[in-house]
């Protein structure tokens, strides 16, 4: 089994002392069904539209899932900014995006106001990008049922390691951690 890294951190630290610095989801993260499933909750956080320019969101070639890499001043990225309520839920968070990303610090238009949030941008190589958006609407109308239904991403873990996942194994490492946390916090 190959071993699966969280995401690449380049964020500005945030004390453990204080709340979690919020995250800017872009894709499949917008989704509440999608977001409670990987940080282990039961409602929707509180979460607000936001726009982050200077991003290009963009198809991951053979994924149902996106990515956001640098663009120009023109460019923009419409999403929602997430306020996370656990440093775990961000460890999560960080493994779902796996070190195909990294977690930066960026600054987003918040209902008038420039907000500092985190946020995963691509950092595996443009290769691996198609040159066409992702879509949000066609994930919910198209992809979003079958990513829930999923139980090898969101149910039973599977015992073969060897196994193929069909949206990659950092789906099955998160929801282990989450496993392993909650086992944590409950004795």
């Amino acid at each position: 089994m190959a071993i699966i890294a969280p995401a690449k951190v380049n964020a500005k630290p945030v004390s453990f002392d204080s709340p979690p610095r919020p995250i800017f989801c872009y894709g499949t993260l917008m989704s509440a069904a999608v977001y409670c499933k990987v940080v282990g909750t039961a409602s929707a956080p509180l979460s607000k539209p936001a726009t982050l320019v200077g991003y290009r969101r963009r198809q991951v070639r053979g994924a149902t899932y996106p990515a956001i890499t640098p663009a120009t001043a023109d460019d923009k990225v419409e999403g929602l900014v997430v306020h996370v309520e656990t440093h775990d839920q961000v460890r999560l968070l960080d493994l779902f995006e796996s070190d195909d990303y990294e977690r930066q610090t960026v600054r987003v238009h918040l209902a008038g106001e420039a907000v500092d949030v985190d946020v995963y941008v691509w950092a595996s190589g443009d290769n691996l990008l198609s040159k066409e958006d992702w879509d949000f609407e066609d994930f919910l109308q198209n992809r979003l049922q079958e990513w829930l239904r999923d139980k090898e991403v969101f149910g039973d873990r599977p015992e073969d390691d060897q196994q193929e996942h069909p949206h990659g194994h950092h789906f099955v490492t998160a929801a282990r951690e989450l496993d392993r946390l909650r086992n944590t916090n409950s004795a």
